[in-house]
């Protein structure tokens, strides 16, 4: 390798020797700032998001007049049940079956009538016939670079309006938030798609299977919904 000199900079040799003198002398360099912490993949919840629970969604949960950002990680069940539904979402009113654009609506509610819930337990026998996941709140995809701080606040904002607009909201009238899911050419109802606040059914459940999981969201107080779709 032949060695920089002054003229291999360019053929001026005077301007080639003045940048030649600046950058030897001590400090001057101009400082550079520390770079941005790049923001989190899974918007805060890389604790979960992996080959084993991967992320499947992306989108918007509606209540009444309050919407949250969240993400569903896939527990157990069957994928393509949750992929069909998603598509079939997508084709009327959600308006895309992943990503900001899609919508999940909760209509109607389903009370935690041992007759009611007996239809959700029927289903949980089969493996082909439910698909479960747990929907975190995430932070809102940012515009550029941000620090660490300012995305966990944004984070955060969204935690607790998942907590006090979702969470509290069907906790308090004792029930699951419904979706019924229909055919857009022939409205045949295809799936119902049941989102569980934090009760006796998820803690059953989470505690069951998955107490890596229910143990991380008790020790970090993390707000969730469990999600379960069935087919018809």
């Amino acid at each position: 390798m032949v060695p920089l000199s002054v003229t291999s900079l360019g053929e001026n040799t005077a301007q080639a020797q003045m940048l030649y003198n600046m950058l030897s002398r001590p400090g001057s360099v101009p400082a550079q700032a520390p770079p941005r912490t790049p923001t989190p993949a899974n918007g805060g919840n890389d604790w979960i998001a992996g080959s084993e629970h991967p992320c499947v969604w992306r989108g918007r949960f509606a209540l009444k007049n309050d919407e949250v950002l969240a993400q569903m990680f896939h527990l157990s069940g069957h994928l393509d049940l949750f992929r069909a539904c998603m598509d079939v979402l997508a084709s009327g009113d959600a308006g895309a079956s992943s990503g900001l654009d899609a919508l999940l609506k909760i209509s109607q509610r389903m009370r935690f009538d041992p007759s009611q819930m007996e239809g959700v337990y029927r289903k949980l026998r089969q493996p082909q016939d439910f698909v479960m996941c747990l929907a975190l709140a995430t932070a809102p995809p940012s515009l550029g670079p941000e620090s660490e701080e300012t995305h966990a606040q944004r984070h955060a904002q969204m935690n607790r309006v998942m907590s006090d607009s979702f969470i509290r909201y069907l906790q308090e009238k004792s029930a699951a938030g419904i979706i019924h899911v229909c055919s857009a050419t022939t409205n045949e109802n295809l799936y119902i798609v049941h989102i569980f606040p934090p009760c006796d059914f998820t803690r059953s459940q989470l505690g069951g299977a998955f107490t890596d999981v229910h143990e991380k969201l008790n020790k970090t107080d993390t707000p969730y919904l469990l999600v379960v779709i069935t087919n018809v």
